[in-house]
């Protein structure tokens, strides 16, 4: 989302970056990333999640690759689903980890678990975890829990466009406040922003 900023130096307007360049759009495709080291299961849920209006996924086999993957990522991913019983380093430790990290503190994180290791669930949850959903997969309820997280994921987008749209107004222009909360909302694609004069007080 672009939000430039003109500034008035010796007579020449210069543009400053956008505020947060990463932040992908509202209405974008909330993008998960699945670790699991089930081939089957890896294979299985692009198309479960595709089948419940997520079809942007990202799978990987264990959690080593899982951080290598978000390493890499040129944005962060949005959801994130992880095995809770997985060699070398467990789901559960994975997302401990992953919460350590800023841009995936508030990111909803769904532990997939087998009936038979609910018993880790308490750990998953002290760790960190937002939801689970259990092995084999019900479909109507996987649905209904990726559903939630799109949820939240589209209202901390439009918290953020609301926040970069405050912050990228008032603009300078000649040295005069224009908060043009309009061109403001267009750009930041959210139908309006906060009354600038709430902003204030």
């Amino acid at each position: 989302m672009l939000c430039p900023v003109w500034l008035m130096a010796n007579g020449r307007g210069r543009t400053v970056p956008p505020l947060d360049a990463q932040m992908p759009a509202i209405g974008a495709e909330m993008r998960i990333l699945a670790v699991d080291d089930d081939m089957f299961i890896r294979e299985l849920l692009p198309k479960i999640a595709a089948r419940v209006g997520c079809p942007d996924i990202t799978v990987a086999a264990s959690a080593q690759k899982a951080l290598q993957t978000i390493a890499a990522a040129p944005v962060p991913f949005d959801c994130l689903l992880l095995d809770i019983n997985m060699p070398e380093m467990s789901g559960i430790e994975l997302c401990a980890t992953v919460r350590g990290m800023a841009p995936y503190r508030d990111t909803p994180v769904i532990m997939l678990t087998a009936m038979t290791d609910m018993d880790h669930l308490d750990r998953a949850f002290l760790a960190g975890a937002s939801d689970y959903t259990t092995k084999p997969f019900d479909i109507v309820d996987f649905g209904q829990r990726l559903q939630a997280a799109k949820a939240q994921v589209a209202a901390r987008r439009a918290k953020a466009a609301l926040e970069v749209g405050a912050l990228c107004g008032p603009m300078l222009r000649d040295g005069v406040r224009d908060w043009d909360a309009t061109r403001l909302a267009s750009r930041a694609k959210v139908a309006a922003l906060i009354n600038p004069d709430a902003l204030e007080s």
